[in-house]
């Protein structure tokens, strides 16, 4: 978890010192997620989006007037609503009509951008790879007002729900408005996790098999400020 946030705090001190100037400066917004399933998942559960929150630090090291790069660490929410399918006959083996999913993360992106010029207001594009380690969360069986609260176990262990860490893809832009002492930033991106979230098992008494993938859209708005130069 360390070396994890130490990176974007190690790519803004070469930034610094190779270029001289980086920008640096709060985050917050909100984040849509569900999980992306199996065929055979699909055909017990719907995988609906969930609203969740995030809120970091993001710092951009430019290259040049147009071409930076964007290293953001940042608490995400992701997770997923599910919805069991009318015709499922299982219900003993699949009991909840309803199932709420919300994980806490620490993510870090490592993104590509590219800046459209425009003063006072500009766009960039953006795309990258991001780490993220997760930390647990909670799963609601059944109603949110009624169902079972249960913790969700991350880790490697045999009796795990979940991973612990997940990679996924960027891809995103967004509007950036110049203050005069720095940057208002409105980022908007979509994360496709490439990492199953869990191990897949003939045994496993679990709804989810392990199958799932992250999926998030993210909206945030942010304050840069220089630093250096």
């Amino acid at each position: 978890m360390k070396k994890l946030i130490l990176l974007p705090l190690l790519l803004m001190m070469a930034g610094v010192s190779v270029f001289g100037q980086v920008f640096i400066g709060p985050k917050a917004g909100v984040t849509f997620s569900n999980y992306g399933l199996s065929s055979d998942d699909k055909d017990v559960y719907n995988s609906n989006l969930n609203l969740g929150f995030l809120g970091g630090v993001t710092f951009e090291i430019p290259f040049s007037s147009r071409f930076g790069m964007q290293a953001e660490v940042y608490f995400s929410q992701k997770g997923a609503i599910f919805r069991r399918n009318e015709n499922e006959s299982n219900t003993t083996r699949y009991p909840f009509k309803c199932v709420h999913e919300k994980l806490n993360y620490v993510e870090v992106p490592i993104l590509f951008r590219y800046r459209f010029q425009g003063r006072p207001l500009g766009g960039f594009i953006s795309t990258g790879g991001a780490l993220a380690r997760t930390f647990g969360g909670k799963r609601i069986e059944g109603s949110k007002e009624k169902g079972t609260k249960r913790t969700i176990e991350v880790g490697s262990g045999a009796n795990d729900d979940y991973k612990a860490t997940d990679i996924g893809f960027v891809i995103g832009g967004g509007l950036s408005y110049e203050l005069g002492f720095g940057e208002l930033i409105f980022d908007a991106r979509y994360i496709l996790g490439l990492v199953k979230m869990g191990e897949v098992t003939n045994d496993n008494p679990d709804y989810l098999y392990g199958n799932g993938t992250n999926r998030s859209i993210q909206l945030s708005l942010g304050i840069i400020f220089p630093i250096g130069g």
